[in-house]
């Protein structure tokens, strides 16, 4: 019934705990409160910040859409690079270890966009690998709204939206694809 919205939603499983050292307040605020987005358009808006900009795209430059020395330069995934496995299986970009899931992306060129923003973060933002892989990954998600170009083709990110319709309600997803290769970088479920 939970799967028809007839039920008692179901609790999501929260394998990456907070640190003790991460507030709720500093979990939801990383990228602002450290001065990577900052405030443009008259305050309307968000933007990042040029420095960042720079370091993220030098770190897409250095990785070259290579999977191996993403997982190595971006400390995404703990681990040698001979004890991970990784599966495009599903549709999407998935990171074992040892068999153990260790992380899920909608892409692989979402991927390799974190991996690189892990990278830029760590050189800008002293303490980011102090911070909870939860904190870090949701941090790298609101980073990549805000890339500019596509990790492997180089296309440009377009959001769309587009209105699906159930036996319940109709809700609006917003997505995040490369307008050249499809590749997806955010999918946002609306009400």
């Amino acid at each position: 019934m939970a799967y028809f919205e007839h039920g008692p939603e179901q609790a999501a499983v929260d394998s990456h705990p907070e640190s003790a050292d991460v507030t709720d307040g500093d979990r939801d605020n990383v990228l602002v409160e450290n001065g990577v987005l900052v405030p443009c358009d008259g305050g309307a808006d968000f933007c990042l910040t040029d420095a960042v900009r720079r370091a993220w795209t030098d770190a897409l430059d250095a990785i070259d859409a290579d999977v191996d020395t993403a997982l190595s330069e971006s400390a995404l995934v703990d681990a040698e690079s001979s004890e991970f496995a990784v599966d495009e299986s599903a549709g999407d970009f998935a990171v074992s270890v040892d068999g153990a899931h260790a992380g899920r992306w909608p892409s692989r060129e979402a991927f390799l966009a974190d991996a690189a923003g892990s990278v830029a973060l760590a050189d800008e933002l002293p303490g980011w690998h102090g911070l909870s892989s939860r904190t870090r990954g949701i941090s790298l998600g609101e980073l990549r709204l805000f890339l500019d170009r596509c990790p492997t083709c180089g296309g440009e990110p377009d959001f769309q939206h587009r209105t699906e319709e159930t036996c319940c309600r109709t809700r609006t997803v917003t997505t995040m694809r490369c307008a050249d290769c499809d590749a997806s970088f955010v999918e946002v479920v609306g009400a």
